[in-house]
Protein backbone atom coordinates (compact mmCIF):
# COMPACT_ATOMS: atom_id res chain seq x y z
CA UNK A 1 0.00 0.00 0.00
CA UNK A 2 1.46 3.30 -0.90
CA UNK A 3 1.81 6.64 1.44
CA UNK A 4 -1.29 7.98 -0.78
CA UNK A 5 -3.35 5.23 -0.10
CA UNK A 6 -3.32 5.63 3.12
CA UNK A 7 -3.83 8.62 3.19
CA UNK A 8 -6.91 8.97 0.64
CA UNK A 9 -8.33 6.63 3.31
CA UNK A 10 -7.65 8.43 6.33
CA UNK A 11 -9.77 11.05 4.50
CA UNK A 12 -12.65 8.65 4.17
CA UNK A 13 -12.39 7.69 7.93
CA UNK A 14 -13.04 10.93 8.71
CA UNK A 15 -16.16 10.76 6.61
CA UNK A 16 -17.19 7.48 7.00
CA UNK A 17 -16.16 5.50 10.45
CA UNK A 18 -17.87 2.65 8.98
CA UNK A 19 -15.17 2.11 6.49
CA UNK A 20 -12.60 1.63 9.73
CA UNK A 21 -13.83 -1.71 10.43
CA UNK A 22 -14.63 -2.62 6.33
CA UNK A 23 -10.87 -1.44 4.86
CA UNK A 24 -8.90 -3.56 7.93
CA UNK A 25 -10.77 -6.55 6.68
CA UNK A 26 -10.25 -6.39 3.32
CA UNK A 27 -6.58 -8.58 3.18
CA UNK A 28 -5.90 -8.80 -0.34
CA UNK A 29 -5.33 -5.92 -2.42
CA UNK A 30 -7.96 -6.61 -4.80
CA UNK A 31 -9.99 -6.40 -1.93
CA UNK A 32 -9.18 -3.12 -0.75
CA UNK A 33 -9.28 -1.53 -4.78
CA UNK A 34 -12.86 -2.99 -4.74
CA UNK A 35 -13.63 -1.15 -1.82
CA UNK A 36 -12.33 2.03 -3.05
CA UNK A 37 -13.91 1.45 -6.06
CA UNK A 38 -17.11 1.09 -4.49
CA UNK A 39 -16.44 4.04 -2.25
CA UNK A 40 -15.56 6.32 -5.04
CA UNK A 41 -18.88 5.25 -6.88
CA UNK A 42 -20.85 6.14 -3.92
CA UNK A 43 -19.19 9.85 -2.85
CA UNK A 44 -20.46 11.34 -5.44
CA UNK A 45 -24.09 10.30 -4.58
CA UNK A 46 -23.29 11.60 -1.55
CA UNK A 47 -22.06 14.97 -2.48
CA UNK A 48 -25.24 16.02 -4.20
Amino acid sequence: MTQTDMTAQRGVWCIHPITLWIVPSATTDRQAAGLRQQMRAAFPAQAR
